[in-house]
């Protein structure tokens, strides 16, 4: 899968320092299963990752 990350869906990619690239700087997490990644293309159920301080602050 290497080369594809832009439109593969995280959870699908099995070489772990690939999975690391992909979520290295992530702006969304999946509303489904919780993973994260730096782009909405690559979880299912794309949730943007709040930059809200701890707890909400």
């Amino acid at each position: 899968m290497k080369g594809s990350m832009g439109n593969t869906k995280i959870c699908n990619v099995e070489d772990a320092s690939e999975r690391r690239n992909m979520a290295a700087h992530a702006t969304f997490s999946c509303g489904r299963c919780g993973v994260r990644a730096d782009a909405a293309a690559n979880v299912c159920d794309p949730v943007v990752i709040s930059d809200s301080g701890t707890f909400g602050e």
